[in-house]
């Protein structure tokens, strides 16, 4: 059921003409788009007064199936810089480090 709600919600916001407004915490679009949504996914008719609003937990939770799949060949070399530190238990200036 949980999955269901995110897939939705996420089917909504992905269609054209749809936008998510968050700060308000409803979707906005035309009424000819919702019945679109409405045919396509009766569960749609939850998200028409108000977004859905575990939306990032649902997220968290089924977002790991949501792979985002690149063709670029862009690569990215790691490179050590580790600097040494000496840290010594000198009380004189004169004394050699350790």
């Amino acid at each position: 059921m949980l999955r269901n709600r995110y897939n939705t919600f996420k089917e909504i916001v992905a269609m054209s003409g749809v936008h998510w407004a968050v700060q308000d915490k409803v979707i906005m679009t035309t009424e000819s788009t919702w019945k679109l949504l409405f045919e396509r996914n009766p569960l749609a008719g939850a998200y028409y007064h108000r977004d859905e609003p575990e939306f990032s937990l649902l997220a968290t939770m089924f977002r790991l199936g949501d792979v985002k799949v690149e063709d670029g060949n862009e690569v990215i070399t790691l490179i050590d810089t580790t600097t040494v530190i000496v840290i010594t238990n000198r009380t004189e200036h004169d004394e050699p480090a350790k």
